[in-house]
């Protein structure tokens, strides 16, 4: 996201916050941008924020008044009667979950899926990132950032952490980067 034009700039971008917790930062985006008719077709489309943490998604549900998705959320039926009555609300735009909201969701008009705080691994980010745009329209994929985050990669890193860190990095062109150890090497970008 450009901050001097506030426009989405590309598919995949990393958003540093200042100040207030990410969870705030977070909340703030969602409030500011889904008026915003340009961005957003009220009657369909949909925004999915991933959190690490159930805490963490219980904060920003309660702070935005949407549902929630954990591995906790009860039943399989009771998890799927969430996402029913999510998708079917045109009022209600965001669900907040963790990385329990993976597989089985395929929606085709989730306009943006948010990251608070930088994804463990590649494999997870690009599964949960791909959620949006399945319509073919534009999308976003969006992490939200400290702005103090730097790449952890002089730890012992998998592979697949090692390829989210070096994407966050963007240091390297991020599509090469997902590619590189998502793909096999004939279809590398």
């Amino acid at each position: 996201m450009n901050r001097q034009t506030g426009r989405i700039s590309s598919t995949w971008s990393a958003w540093r916050a200042g100040s207030g917790t990410l969870i705030e930062r977070a909340a703030d985006l969602v409030q500011e941008y889904w008026p915003k008719r340009e961005f957003f077709d009220h009657s369909q489309d949909k925004i999915i924020i991933y959190c690490r943490s159930w805490e963490e998604v219980n904060k920003l549900a309660d702070l935005l008044d949407c549902p929630s998705y954990t591995s906790e959320s009860g039943t399989e039926e009771q998890k799927a009667t969430i996402l029913a009555q999510w998708i079917a609300n045109p009022a209600q735009p965001s669900i907040i979950a963790t990385s329990a909201l993976g597989i089985g969701l395929d929606y085709p008009h989730i306009r943006w899926v948010v990251h608070v705080d930088a994804p463990m691994e590649a494999t997870s980010f690009s599964q949960e990132s791909g959620r949006a745009g399945r319509d073919g329209k534009k999308a976003s994929s969006i992490v939200l950032l400290w702005s103090c985050w730097k790449p952890q990669l002089e730890r012992h890193l998998t592979p697949d952490q090692e390829a989210m860190q070096l994407y966050l990095s963007q240091q390297h062109c991020s599509r090469g980067v997902l590619s590189q150890f998502l793909d096999a090497p004939t279809d590398w970008r």
